[in-house]
């Protein structure tokens, strides 16, 4: 069956805010801690509901840029299976399967990494420059957020079993 890429969005749209929606419920069955200010519900809650904004973005502009193409050329473009979906599911199930064993840190730069060449066009794999800042934001953005909720959140970030 091929489906066009507008159609794809649109549907992973949809499944993002449905998974959103499954993240915010289930942040009320997270026992809440009464040692930090926000609480340990906070950020599954946030991420669910910036996951939920964004995924309800991407379908409604999705719809419209669909609306707009089909009454400007009368079909759209017929594309094959959306290989990068695919794999961000499964980098997402990899990453919520391994984070408790190596820490919050070392599987987001794992994880960020891989999102990263998952979404970079394949001729930018050879170009040195563009894989070093991919290296670095990879690892910069998780060591910024670990930082950021032990310093001033002071929530500690799962560690990993690995290290305890």
């Amino acid at each position: 069956m091929i489906v066009s890429e507008k159609k794809k969005n649109v549907y992973a749209g949809i499944v993002l805010l449905l998974f959103a929606i499954f993240i915010y419920v289930v942040s009320f069955w997270i026992p809440e801690s009464k040692s930090d200010i926000l609480g340990s519900r906070f950020f599954p809650r946030c991420t669910a509901i910036l996951m939920g904004i964004l995924s309800g973005i991407l379908t409604l502009s999705s719809i419209e840029f669909r609306k707009r193409e089909e009454t400007e050329d009368g079909f759209t473009q017929q594309t094959g299976l959306n290989h990068s979906l695919l794999l961000t599911c499964l980098a997402l199930i990899l990453y919520y399967l391994i984070i408790l064993q190596l820490g919050f840190v070392i599987t987001s730069i794992a994880y960020l990494f891989c999102q990263c060449l998952i979404l970079l066009p394949k001729e930018d794999y050879r170009n040195r420059k563009k894989m070093m800042i991919t290296l670095a934001i990879s690892v910069l953005v998780p060591v910024a957020i670990n930082f950021i909720f032990w310093k001033i959140f002071m929530i500690a970030l799962p560690v990993g079993n690995l290290f305890m």
